[in-house]
């Protein structure tokens, strides 16, 4: 099964943003893949360490661009990118402490699924559409 965000509602428009979206939802698709063929033990892993790089990464990038344009809701938006990171790393260091590590994949999809819904879709489209304003 694949994950079929990337319908226009996840793309916002701005092509590094666009690309790692891609690339989180394809991290995702391979992990959904992977757990339904049995072998989510080695995806899980595989996903929390490109999750790792990805918040540090990405959320790199898209602060210093609210920075650079003097983006109003800078600080709830770096909040927001501080909790996603807080889980990720919890789920990183806590790996022995699940039953099953399908059932973390499952606790790490439903983090992904809530990312992507209420951050993404909503705070970076915004901020997005903000950026663009101010670059014509």
């Amino acid at each position: 099964m694949t994950i079929p965000l990337l319908d226009g509602s996840l793309k916002l428009g701005e092509t590094t943003f666009d690309e790692q979206n891609q690339e989180l939802v394809d991290t995702f698709n391979t992990l959904s893949k992977a757990c339904q063929e049995g072998e989510c033990r080695d995806a899980i892993f595989d996903v929390l360490k490109y999750l790792n790089r990805y918040v540090s990464e990405h959320f790199s990038y898209e602060e210093a661009l609210m920075q650079v344009f003097k983006y109003p809701h800078l600080e709830g938006h770096r909040d927001e990118h501080a909790r996603f990171k807080e889980d990720v790393e919890r789920y990183s260091e806590n790996l022995t402490h699940y039953e099953t590590l399908e059932d973390l994949a499952i606790k790490v999809y439903r983090m992904f699924f809530q990312w992507v819904i209420n951050h993404v879709r909503k705070q970076d489209k915004d901020m997005i559409a903000y950026v663009k304003l101010r670059t014509g």
